[in-house]
């Protein structure tokens, strides 16, 4: 029932960007050295800013992959890479099963991944997601305003949650469940668990609220 090809491609807008990226620096670099330009590209790596989004594109088409595989056959339906209204952002992916919408930001990211509590007794606590040893905190706010602009989308009718997709899962804990702000961290299997959650909607509601998705949040 996960049929993506209803629902855009993986990674599209990212991939186009890093592509732009990447022939706009091969266009600079030939203009300033018409004679050696080719073999100045051969032997120079692309910078970090031009790399982040070919990881990106990369990370968001494999989560794809095994999500696919993870939910086919299980009365959920997937769409990709759709773009938020009235923003240059993306969100990464939406499922939609028996349960409600899942929201869900892949990332690549490589690092032990923990929820960090912070303060108490005489400060405010508050809890921070960290990653390799950096604060990583804003990334689940982002996904927090995915979820926002998608619950105002369907309304109070749908229940609408988060997650944080991480590729690479060897930095996960391995026996509990990490969650902050409302929004699940987990690997490509944990995720696919929570879109799987069980709930009253019908295949056919199920149908019908994928394509107000698709409708309202055009391909990125």
């Amino acid at each position: 029932m996960n049929d993506s090809s209803l629902g855009g491609r993986a990674g599209a807008s990212a991939r186009r960007q890093y592509e732009r990226r990447r022939e706009a620096r091969r266009a600079r670099v030939l203009a300033r050295h018409p004679r050696f330009g080719r073999l100045l590209l051969a032997f120079t790596g692309a910078p970090m800013h031009e790399e982040s989004w070919r990881k990106g594109a990369e990370g968001e088409e494999r989560a794809a992959r095994r999500l696919n595989a993870l939910l086919d056959g299980r009365g959920v339906v997937l769409v990709h890479d759709r773009r938020m209204p009235g923003s240059r952002a993306n969100i990464d992916h939406l499922t939609v099963g028996p349960g409600g919408v899942t929201v869900i930001d892949t990332k690549w990211l490589r690092g032990k991944v923990r929820v960090r509590r912070e303060g108490g007794l005489f400060s405010e606590s508050r809890e921070r997601l960290i990653v390799g040893g950096r604060d990583r905190t804003k990334l689940v706010e982002g996904v927090c305003r995915q979820v926002a602009v998608v619950s105002e989308l369907l309304g109070d009718n749908v229940g609408v949650v988060g997650a944080m997709c991480f590729v690479d899962s060897d930095g996960l804990p391995l026996f509990s469940k990490p969650k902050l702000g409302g929004v699940r961290i987990a690997g490509p299997r944990g995720v696919a668990r929570l879109a799987r959650r069980n709930g009253s909607l019908s295949p056919s509601e199920i149908q019908e609220i994928a394509e107000r998705l698709r409708m309202a949040l055009p391909e990125a």
